[in-house]
């Protein structure tokens, strides 16, 4: 009986008990009324269970059906769920390129903002003080009062270099009322009264001095401190602003007028006690050197503006920056157009060539060879990738050009050079090539071209990337000035050519790339191939290659702890006769 009949006939059985609690049946006496009650209820109670049966029978038919309907919607669901763990990893994947994107967008921005020579945006800057307090053991330069001189001495100021008031002119500039009252005429001290400038914040003098045969220092002494800055002819300040009783700086016939621009603007007197001029001959290269400065900032990029004659063609001035106490490095300060090759932002953090991952056991998947790395996920970092690596994947570029089914037509290799270090190369009328795209040719005889410490992408002539012998069957043992010496593989034998330079017969041994940078430390690598940073992990497949080479991988941080910074000047007189200078030293970090 099922359940459903227990449950009616327990709820006639409560329904249909007499006074004595007892059941009516069919040998009953009580009245026959009752007896037919009964009988119709176990009618009743057959015929519910006929339907029972009935009803059990249509759900064991429609069991099967909705067991199947389930099972699809299970499948469905898993589907989704996957579906959705894709779209998942793949919004998390781009999220993560989007950052890197949004990385390198910022470091360009931060490279223009540098490049603005105002203060804008940095998150470190610093003056440095032209002072002996802040200048290392290996200066030889001049340096005192917020100025640094490319002399290694100083003559004797005496009365005799005292400066002719009767051949100076003196007059006043931006709205500055002047008037000029001395004791006694065209004699010290010189007594100039100003009175209140209402249009701008200063007062303003110009000085000419009479026409200079030869360069030299100019000294001005007031009488007590004041606050100032000397500005040139152009209206550029070569003494930054600042307090003192004196000032020197270098002058010549091109710069004998300059401006003092005076920051007390009231009513008042300001008297000048004496003008030197002192002639000199600067023989020596000298150096400035600071010392060694804290900063303790996460820094990208640097700059440094410089008040100096850095592009004067009479002098050279070499300015060179030690970040974390490495080597020093070259720079071009920001806003100077002379020597244009030399990097003007430079890089707070490193390649780290030490750690370059090696990969070398690529997955087969579906055809594709990826090379896996679950070291290089991290969206801080900056991740290049190469293959073909010279010396150890290929002996000589023009075999890996064939290998490698290049266009024999193709004129140029392109090239990625990972410098370690800073490294010279000599150019001539014959070697020239492009670096980051740009071209790099020959101005003047003997230049010299600086491939700076990072990653270059060169593009070179064919013909520049001479080889004297064929590395396939030859492997180099030492370079010297004119000698190649070189080792056969199978015999063993040395063999020494000579690749001095002949026009005549069209030899271009010494200028090879390859040639000038073999003992350097470079890694060059002829292909780069793109990383696929995902949520989990880095790849790079090799689509159509059968045997592909090693991979090698290389990181840069996009920020660094930048701890201390040292800067260093060699400064030279190309004439002899115009004195190198320093005013200001300005760092920007950001």
């Amino acid at each position: 009986m099922s359940g459903f009949n227990r449950a009616l006939l327990n709820y006639i059985f409560k329904n249909s008990v007499g006074k004595n609690n007892t059941i009516l049946g069919e040998n009953d006496s009580r009245p026959i009324e009752s007896k037919g009650l009964l009988k119709k209820i176990n009618q009743d109670l057959d015929d519910l269970s006929i339907y029972s049966s009935v009803s059990q029978r249509d759900l064991a038919t429609q069991e099967f059906p909705i067991e199947f309907e389930i099972d699809i919607l299970s499948n469905i669901n898993n589907k989704n769920s996957e579906r959705i763990e894709g779209i998942k990893s793949v919004i998390q994947t781009k999220l993560l390129e989007v950052r890197r994107n949004l990385e390198n967008c910022k470091l360009k921005v931060q490279e223009a903002l540098l490049s603005e020579r105002k203060l804008i945006g940095e998150s470190y800057t610093a003056v440095l003080p032209l002072d002996k307090d802040y200048i290392s053991k290996n200066t030889t330069a001049l340096v005192e009062n917020n100025m640094t001189l490319g002399v290694g001495y100083e003559s004797e100021l005496t009365s005799e270099n005292l400066l002719n008031l009767d051949t100076l002119y003196i007059g006043a500039q931006e709205e500055t009322v002047l008037k000029i009252e001395s004791e006694t005429l065209n004699s010290y001290p010189l007594k100039l009264k100003l009175n209140k400038n209402f249009y701008n914040n200063y007062q303003q003098i110009k000085i000419t001095l009479p026409r200079i045969t030869q360069t030299g220092i100019l000294y001005l002494e007031f009488d007590k401190q004041e606050a100032f800055s000397i500005l040139n002819r152009d209206g550029y300040e070569i003494i930054p602003k600042h307090i003192s009783n004196t000032v020197k700086f270098p002058v010549n016939n091109d710069s004998r007028s300059f401006s003092i621009r005076l920051l007390e603007n009231t009513d008042r007197e300001v008297i000048v006690k004496a003008l030197y001029f002192t002639e000199q001959i600067y023989n020596t290269t000298t150096v400035y050197e600071s010392t060694i400065m804290s900063v303790e900032e996460d820094l990208s990029l640097l700059s440094v503006q410089t008040c100096d004659n850095y592009t004067d063609k009479n002098v050279n001035i070499k300015y060179e920056i030690s970040v974390n106490e490495r080597e020093y490095e070259e720079f071009r300060p920001n806003g100077k157009l002379k020597g244009n090759l030399t990097q003007s932002i430079i890089k707070a953090s490193i390649l780290n060539y030490e750690n370059t991952i090696k990969l070398s056991n690529p997955i087969l998947d579906n055809g594709v060879y990826k090379f896996y790395t679950n070291e290089l996920i991290n969206s801080e970092i900056k991740v290049k990738a190469f293959s073909w690596k010279f010396k150890e994947d290929f002996n000589s570029v023009e075999s890996f050009v064939q290998d490698s089914h290049n266009h024999p037509s193709e004129l140029f290799y392109n090239m990625f050079f990972v410098v370690k270090e800073d490294i010279k190369i000599v150019l001539n009328s014959i070697l020239e090539f492009y670096d980051n795209g740009k071209l790099i040719k020959k101005e003047t005889e003997g230049d010299v071209y600086t491939l700076k410490r990072g990653i270059h992408k060169i593009r070179v002539l064919k013909t520049l990337w001479k080889e004297t012998v064929d590395l396939n069957k030859f492997s180099i043992f030492s370079i010297l000035e004119n000698k190649l010496t070189v080792i056969e593989r199978e015999t063993e034998e040395k063999k020494t050519i000579d690749f001095i330079y002949n026009p005549s017969e069209d030899l271009v041994q010494s200028t090879s790339l390859y040639l000038q940078i073999f003992n350097k430390k470079v890694d060059i690598y002829l292909t780069e191939e793109k990383l696929n940073k995902k949520l989990d992990n880095a790849f790079v497949e090799y689509f159509f290659k059968s045997n592909p080479y090693p991979l090698y991988v290389i990181s840069e941080s996009v920020q660094t702890r930048v701890n201390t910074i040292q800067i260093r000047a060699t400064m030279t007189s190309l004439d002899k006769v115009t004195c190198p200078y320093i005013s200001n030293i300005t760092i920007r970090g950001i």
